[in-house]
């Protein structure tokens, strides 16, 4: 009499199980591209919004989804000023910055990002607690990372807005002195400086962007060779 062969039981459960997480894998891939995509590069606010919730949704622990959330909501106040749920809106951006935060504490980005939507939150409503909120954010920034000298640059725009030229002083010229091209940053920090009543410090920056424009203007002006030199003849 002939036994057909037994097939082990652990592996006649295992692999329809191995063959659907693959399958779910698969399409779980293609829609993390898909919302990547969609929240990167969508052109419309609203269909952006749908695609950052499902991101959301799908990775709940991911900040940078998160991340990616507060800005597109802020984008889309800015094109929907007076849109009726506003406040629910500002109650949302709110709580998603500090769950941002709270999921990677040690990420620099994370408080740069929350600053940033809380700078723009200012510009749209003028409401004095968002840059409070946006200065506390951005030295949580460079504390975390403290050699990028960009942070000090946005910090000390935050500064500017709120009035505290001093402090924004500080950070101008913490860039300028690690930057290697700097110069633009000067007119900012002069201006600055004439702010904070101090006018030595506006005078001395003032005199090096003085001096770096005529370097420029030396460095890209003909010589009086060139304007000797012979035309062509016009029927040459």
């Amino acid at each position: 009499m002939r036994h057909s062969a037994r097939r082990p039981v652990f592996l006649t459960g295992f692999a329809p199980a191995l063959i659907a997480m693959l399958i779910v894998l698969s399409i779980t891939g293609y829609m993390r591209a898909d919302i990547r995509y969609t929240t990167s590069f969508s052109q419309n606010t609203a269909d952006a919004v749908a695609a950052v919730q499902r991101a959301v949704e799908l990775e709940p622990y991911e900040p940078a989804y998160h991340r990616r959330k507060a800005e597109v909501l802020v984008q889309f106040l800015s094109e929907n000023p007076s849109h009726g749920n506003r406040q629910n809106t500002l109650e949302t951006i709110r709580r998603t910055v500090a769950l941002s935060v709270a999921l990677n504490p040690y990420d620099w980005r994370n408080y740069q990002s929350a600053a940033d939507v809380l700078q723009h939150l200012y510009e749209l409503y003028q409401e004095p607690s968002y840059l409070l909120e946006a200065i506390s954010y951005s030295t949580l920034a460079i504390q975390h990372n403290p050699h990028n000298i960009d942070l000090y640059l946005a910090r000390g725009s935050i500064f500017a807005l709120a009035q505290r030229y001093d402090s924004a002083l500080n950070d101008y010229l913490h860039f300028i002195e690690a930057a290697e091209d700097s110069w633009p940053v000067y007119l900012a920090a002069a201006d600055t400086a004439v702010m904070a009543h101090d006018e030595d410090t506006a005078q001395r920056l003032l005199k090096t962007v003085i001096e770096e424009c005529r370097d420029c203007l030396l460095y890209t002006s003909p010589s009086p060779r060139d304007r000797t030199r012979p035309r062509m003849p016009a029927s040459a």
